[in-house]
């Protein structure tokens, strides 16, 4: 007797997103994993590029996942906390040379949270990595940390230098040896360059030619070699779809119980309009108009057109691997696509989604 596989509704009305989102232009190509109610699916769609060129493939195509680095590189943060070696309490000042207002009050819980902000005025892009780096370190805050939410990439940089003066040794050991392979993430680098290059999707076109295994990111690009924790990862869905199930179990096996609730709650109380956790954004009606997600649930999206949300209270999980980059940037592309998958998978009596 053969057994008969029932595929959910929601893989048809995902794939036709994916087909309108490639022929719209939205992005040549893209990989979506899944898991709800107990049942995981892994989807690929479309091309690497829009003119001939390899199909994405589940397994093999490399992404760069631009912003996904910052909860990955904070999660580990995390892990270190659960381990002793470090607390949110942890005076930033005591670790790194820093200089400047207010330094002397940073502590870790403020850079896993984004509240602060260095003060200067400097485009970073327009200089060379030692006076980025020397900028990050000098600079000081404009307002005492904890006061003000700021999204920015030197504040995961800064993030990562810590990382690394505890730890003595470079970011990408650190993650290699303590989590990539723990999780048996065997394709997730901050060094594409030792994968086999037609795998790895491109993203922008710079200078007429496509960004293929250099990070899009213009000041992760400009610090490189040094890799850094804003962004510069480059992984598969496998890999992230490992990750993410760490976290759907609550941490298992590097997170203990009290740093994964800190991680997975709301950092900004005192904050008007801003929810954020520990290296983690919080879910809004942005990303879903299901307003029933768990308080915990968590987002992170990237700039060249990745995401990941979970909540484990609901065993949820939907990562989204694209390059929308590609052949040039396209701010706000991706907020109807990766609303509309996750709007197509959710199942919501209260909400009407999906609700018979």
């Amino acid at each position: 007797m053969e057994t008969q596989t029932i595929v959910p509704a929601y893989i048809g009305k995902i794939t036709d997103l994916a087909r309108k989102a490639i022929e719209d232009k939205i992005f040549p190509g893209c990989t979506i994993g899944i898991i709800s109610q107990k049942e995981e699916h892994l989807l690929a769609f479309g091309h690497q590029m829009y003119e001939h060129s390899p199909a994405i493939n589940i397994n093999r195509s490399v992404w760069d996942i631009s912003s996904i680095t910052k909860a990955i590189v904070g999660t580990y943060a995390c892990s270190m906390i659960s381990d002793g070696i470090i607390s949110l309490e942890t005076k930033i000042a005591d670790v790194l040379p820093i200089k400047g207002r207010f330094v002397n009050e940073l502590k870790l819980k403020h850079l896993l949270s984004f509240t602060i902000t260095l003060d200067t005025e400097e485009d970073l892009q327009k200089l060379k990595a030692a006076e980025i780096e020397k900028i990050i370190l000098n600079s000081g805050l404009k307002v005492q940390p904890g006061i003000e939410f700021d999204y920015r990439n030197t504040t995961s940089i800064l993030l990562g230098f810590f990382i690394e003066k505890i730890k003595g040794t470079g970011l990408w050991e650190i993650l290699e040896k303590d989590f990539f392979l723990p999780l048996n993430m065997n394709n997730t680098t901050f060094h594409p360059d030792t994968q086999d290059k037609s795998n790895i999707v491109p993203t922008e076109l710079v200078a007429g030619k496509p960004l293929r295994g250099l990070v899009h990111d213009e000041t992760a690009r400009l610090l490189l070699p040094r890799t850094v924790a804003s962004a510069g990862i480059f992984s598969t869905l496998p890999d992230l779809m490992k990750f993410s199930k760490m976290i759907l179990k609550r941490g298992e096996g590097f997170l203990d119980e009290k740093t994964f609730n800190n991680m997975t709650s709301n950092q900004l109380h005192d904050i008007k309009n801003h929810r954020y956790g520990l290296s983690w954004d919080k879910f809004k009606l942005d990303y879903c108009a299901c307003s029933c997600f768990s308080k915990r649930a968590l987002i992170i999206t990237g700039f060249t057109g990745c995401s990941i949300m979970l909540d484990y209270e609901k065993n949820l999980c939907i990562v989204i691997l694209s390059n929308a980059v590609y052949p040039h940037r396209k701010p706000g592309s991706m907020y109807n696509f990766r609303k509309s998958v996750a709007e197509s998978i959710i199942v919501c009596k209260h909400c009407g989604l999906n609700a018979d």
